[in-house]
C-alpha cells in the first residue's frame, strides 16, 4: 500500500491501533486498582504530528502529572 491514493487510510489504520491500545492499556491498569488518567488531543485532518500540538501535550502532560504528584503516588508515566 504505498500507493499515496490509501495513505489516509493507513493513517487511519495507525490511529485506530494506537487508540485501542491506549483502551487496552487503560483497562488492564483500572482492573488491577490503578487509578487512570488520558490526556488526549483532537487534531483534526490526517497530519496529526504539529510541532505546536506535541508542544503543548508535553506542557499538559507534566501539569497533569505535578498536580497528580501532589496528592498520589505515581506508580507509572506514560506518553
Amino acid at each position: 500500500m504505498n500507493n499515496p491514493v490509501f495513505a489516509p487510510l493507513v493513517e487511519m489504520k495507525s490511529i485506530l491501533s494506537a487508540r485501542e491500545l491506549r483502551t487496552l492499556v487503560l483497562f488492564h491498569n483500572l482492573n488491577q486498582g490503578f487509578l487512570g488518567v488520558t490526556l488526549t488531543l483532537n487534531i483534526p485532518g490526517f497530519e496529526k504530528n504539529h510541532p505546536h500540538g506535541e508542544r503543548f501535550f508535553e506542557y499538559h502532560y507534566r501539569a497533569v502529572g505535578a498536580l497528580l504528584a501532589k496528592k498520589f503516588t505515581l506508580k507509572q508515566s506514560f506518553a
